[in-house]
């Protein structure tokens, strides 16, 4: 069973029981008034004795249940069935007094009003509805079927009508009493839920701070061992004469320098949001500065690099902003293995800088392109899926976003906004 199920029926008993405690004193006192009335309109003996065996017959119940629940909670079903009998026990007593037009018939609207209250949605309120309109329907029918009987006439002016403000207020109480009962329940269960919610939410962001701090405690405990290594393999590699070791050599550092990159995004992915430093700085000159970096690997795969940069100041972090653009020009750079063009832009949009990163590569699909930026999945050979996910990180930690636009064949195009453009300078 869910919890808020679970919750719900637990919060609908406790409320069940307070109302059962009580509901004998608010009815002794309608069954009192009501039976004086009843005899002081003349009404004839038999129906006199049915209505107050009926009515006082019902409270009898009423100041059992009280008693029997003085130290346990009703059950579900006890509150169904307690609920049925009232009812009809106080459609009886309608019955008796005039059906449609009786002054008890009032009292029906307060079983009636608890237990859509109690039930809520769903099948069991469907039910309790169609059952509610079965019982009124029935007072109605059998009153107008039923031949005029001098046994059980309508009751007297103006004792009918005294009757009748009896039984509204009876009901008024006891709705007031159940229903708003029952509204504060599924109200605090809705608090409990909540509660629930956010502490769980609060633990899952701890787990996850602590998970982050400890992988990036591992990735940086593990990338000073791993130079050396890589340092041992380089002077090992340089002494090897056989062309057989010498290969083995370079695909035992490749592999180490693999693992560095992907430590090194690790590291940049896992950097806490806290530790993001603002300050002016000219997105051009960062964009050109990697221009210039990215210039060798760029030739030796064929890839022109066409720079098209405004001169825009942003507030922002050079070095995530750096990384940024190097994992966007990294992804394109991969993706045109055979050469072509990778367009560098940067421009000022209003209040906000635009950095594009643009290839004519081998394009995504449209699969492809659902997954990127989601981290560890990736479809380049080798790749972490961290670098668009960092690209993107960093976007949202400067005010703005990253949207990717791709086509298999016709190339990808990053751009990344940011939020903090604070002037352009000639």
């Amino acid at each position: 069973m869910p919890v808020s199920e679970s919750l719900r029926r637990e919060q609908v008993r406790a409320v069940g029981t307070a109302f059962l405690r009580l509901r004998p004193l608010v009815a002794v006192f309608g069954v009192s008034l009501n039976a004086a009335l009843l005899v002081a309109s003349g009404a004839p003996g038999a129906q006199r004795a049915t209505v107050a065996c009926a009515m006082f017959g019902l409270l009898t119940l009423f100041v059992v249940e009280a008693w029997m629940l003085r130290s346990r909670q009703v059950t579900e079903g006890w509150l169904l069935a307690t609920r049925v009998v009232t009812t009809l026990v106080i459609a009886a007593g309608a019955l008796a007094t005039g059906a449609g037009t009786s002054p008890l018939l009032p009292l029906l609207f307060a079983p009636l009003g608890v237990g859509f209250a109690a039930f809520g949605r769903g099948r069991p309120a469907t039910a309790w509805l169609a059952f509610a309109v079965f019982v009124l329907t029935a007072v109605a029918a059998l009153g107008a079927l039923l031949p005029a009987s001098e046994s059980f006439p309508p009751v007297r002016a103006p004792h009918a009508a005294g009757m009748t403000f009896v039984s509204a207020v009876v009901a008024v109480v006891l709705l007031r009493i159940g229903v708003a009962g029952l509204t504060d329940a599924h109200a605090q269960t809705a608090a409990v839920l909540d509660g629930l919610r956010i502490g769980a939410l609060a633990e899952a962001s701890l787990r996850a701070r602590h998970a982050e701090a400890l992988g990036a405690k591992v990735a940086h405990d593990l990338k000073n061992p791993l130079s050396a290594i890589k340092g041992l393999m380089q002077l090992l590699a340089g002494r090897a004469t056989e062309p057989r070791d010498r290969q083995r050599f370079d695909v035992a550092l490749a592999e180490i320098e693999r693992m560095q990159t992907t430590l090194d995004d690790y590291l940049s992915f896992a950097r806490p949001i806290e530790d993001v430093r603002l300050e002016p700085l000219r997105l051009d000159e960062l964009v050109r500065d990697l221009a210039s970096l990215l210039e060798p690997n760029a030739e030796r795969q064929g890839v022109t690099i066409l720079l098209d940069a405004e001169a825009v100041q942003v507030l922002g972090d050079a070095a995530r902003l750096r990384d940024a653009v190097l994992n966007l020009a990294a992804n394109a750079l991969h993706a045109m293995p055979s050469g072509g063009k990778l367009v560098l832009s940067v421009k000022r949009e209003e209040d906000r800088a635009k950095l594009t990163v643009k290839d004519d590569g081998t394009g995504m699909t449209s699969e492809q392109l659902a997954e990127a930026g989601v981290p560890f999945r990736t479809s380049r050979e080798g790749g972490t899926g961290l670098g668009l996910a960092l690209a993107r990180g960093v976007a949202r930690q400067h005010g703005g976003e990253l949207r990717l636009e791709s086509r298999p064949g016709h190339g990808t195009q990053a751009t990344l906004w940011v939020a903090t453009a604070i002037g352009v300078n000639s």
